[in-house]
């Protein structure tokens, strides 16, 4: 069991939850719809950014990398997340990654 399971498994689901990363999670190598089903109720929040299809697997805008978002929003959204935060580490330009982002979820929301 990678270390985060012992803190989803060993701690009171009454006391502690849980804030994901999408884009870290998976560039992990952890499958954070399987996360959002093993431990329903445990994340409020996630973090909503995209990973490039290049081998160094770098940060891209929602909607503009190889995350299936449609997939892991239902999920989260199935499990209980409440708050969504578009974020990237180092964008070309922080208030064009906030409004694609938003627009982007917005889609993804409404089933376009």
């Amino acid at each position: 069991m990678v270390p985060f399971g012992v803190l989803v498994e060993e701690t009171d689901p009454s006391l502690v939850w849980f804030e994901m990363d999408l884009y870290w999670c998976s560039r992990a190598g952890q499958h954070p719809e399987e996360w959002f089903r093993r431990s329903p109720g445990r994340y409020r929040m996630v973090h909503v950014k995209d990973m490039d299809g290049t081998p160094e697997k770098g940060m891209a805008n929602p909607g503009k990398g190889i995350l299936d978002f449609p997939a892991l929003l239902k999920a989260a959204g199935d499990a209980g997340v409440q708050h969504w935060f578009v974020e990237h580490d180092t964008p070309a330009s922080p208030m064009g990654t906030a409004r694609a982002g938003y627009e982007y979820l917005r889609r993804v929301a409404a089933g376009d």
